[in-house]
């Protein structure tokens, strides 16, 4: 498929997580090397926008990512799109991962993100 403005949206798949019906894609984004390391925000933002527009509503980081900030790059991302109306927060489902902790950090979790 191209990857410009004109090609038409996928017909994405959904199934349900886990026992509380929490509906997500079955495609997820994820963000291991491409925030805050490969892309700057402008060209993140597009990416996730992108998969957004093409009906993926599961997105995936870790605190390890991009030495410790893929979550707050991704949070930042996902309040810019708040902001300009592109998703609500309700409609997206976000996981992260703790334990291999981040670059200049420890491995507890925070609450930061």
């Amino acid at each position: 498929m191209p990857a410009d403005d004109t090609s038409p949206p996928t017909s994405m798949k959904y199934r349900f997580l886990g026992r509380k019906g929490l509906l997500v894609s079955q495609l997820s984004f994820g963000s291991f090397v491409t925030f805050n390391t490969q892309l700057d925000f402008e060209k993140s933002y597009a990416v996730m926008e992108r998969a957004f527009q093409r009906g993926v509503n599961f997105f995936d980081t870790a605190e390890a990512y991009a030495g410790g900030q893929s979550e707050e790059f991704m949070g930042k991302i996902i309040a810019t799109g708040i902001d300009r109306g592109l998703w609500a927060r309700e409609d997206l489902v976000v996981s992260t991962k703790i334990f291999f902790g981040t670059k200049h950090g420890s491995r507890d979790p925070t609450r930061k993100g």
